[in-house]
C-alpha cells in the first residue's frame, strides 16, 4: 500500500505544479512583439521599413508560439497518466495553432500595404489565443488526468485496506483505522469526482468562443486545486493508517 502512496504523491506533486503555470493569461503580450497601431488605416505612413517592421514583429511574434506549442505538445508526450483520446486532442490543438501561424508569415511579408499586414498579423492573437487558451487548455487536460491517476492509485487499494482493517482486533487503534478509512475513502472519491470531468471540459474549448470560455478555464482550474487538495488528504490519512496497521 506504502507504493501507491508514494506513487499517487508523485502524481500530486506533479499536478500541483502543472497547476501553478495553468492560469488563463488576461492579454499578455511578448516584449518586442506589439504592432505599430500609428499605421493602421494610414497607408501615407506606410514606408518599406515601417512594412519591414511589421513582417519582423510578425516574425517574432509567431516563433514565440510556435516555441511555446512545441513545449507544452512535449510535455503531454512525455505526460504518462495522460489518456490517448487527451494526447491525440492536443496533438491535433498544437498542429492546427502550428500550420495556421505559419501562415501568417508569408502572408503578412505579401500583403499589400500595411494596413492589410497588420490586420493579417492580429490573427496570431485572435485566431489562436496561445497565451490565453491553448497554454492553460493543455496544462490543465495534462494535470486533470494526472490528478484522476494518483485518485485511481489511492482508490485501488480500497478492497485490501477495508479487509486489513476489518480483521484488526476490536480494539481502539481499530477504531481510530475506521475512521481514517472512511476519511481516506471519501477524499479519493472526491478527488477522482474533481479531477475526472477536467480534461474533457478544457479540450472542447476553442479561439473561436474566447474570452467567453475563460470562465470554463477558470471552473477546471478550481477543480483541480480542489482535486490536489483531496489527494494531499488522502495521502496523509493512508500514510497514518499504514503505520496503525503495521504497528
Amino acid at each position: 500500500m506504502r507504493r501507491r502512496v508514494v506513487m499517487a504523491v508523485a502524481f500530486l506533486v506533479a499536478v500541483s505544479g502543472l497547476l501553478a503555470a495553468s492560469g488563463p493569461a488576461r492579454g499578455a503580450t511578448p516584449s518586442g512583439t506589439t504592432m505599430p497601431s500609428s499605421m493602421a488605416g494610414d497607408e501615407s505612413l506606410c514606408t518599406a521599413k515601417a512594412k519591414a517592421r511589421v513582417v519582423t514583429l510578425t516574425g517574432r511574434a509567431v516563433s514565440l508560439r510556435q516555441d511555446l506549442l512545441r513545449q507544452l505538445d512535449g510535455s503531454a508526450t512525455r505526460a504518462s497518466a495522460l489518456t490517448a483520446k487527451h494526447r491525440a486532442q492536443i496533438g491535433a490543438i498544437t498542429d492546427r495553432a502550428l500550420e495556421g501561424l505559419a501562415a501568417l508569415k508569408p502572408a503578412v511579408r505579401s500583403a499589400d500595404g500595411c494596413s492589410v499586414a497588420i490586420s493579417l498579423a492580429k490573427g496570431i492573437v485572435t485566431d489562436f489565443r496561445v497565451y490565453g487558451l491553448v497554454a492553460p487548455q493543455i496544462r490543465l487536460a495534462v494535470a486533470g488526468d494526472t490528478g484522476a491517476h494518483a485518485a485511481a492509485q489511492l482508490t485501488d487499494v480500497l478492497p485490501a485496506l477495508k479487509a486489513a482493517v476489518a480483521a484488526m482486533p476490536d480494539t481502539d487503534t481499530k477504531t481510530q483505522a475506521q475512521s481514517l478509512l472512511s476519511n481516506y475513502s471519501g477524499s479519493a472519491t472526491a478527488a477522482a469526482e474533481a479531477f475526472g470531468p477536467v480534461a474533457d471540459a478544457v479540450l472542447a474549448l476553442s479561439a473561436d468562443d474566447y474570452p467567453g470560455n475563460r470562465a470554463t478555464l477558470e471552473a477546471q482550474m478550481i477543480a483541480v486545486a480542489r482535486g490536489v487538495q483531496a489527494l494531499r488528504v488522502a495521502a496523509t490519512d493512508a500514510d497514518t493508517l499504514a503505520d496503525l496497521l503495521t504497528a
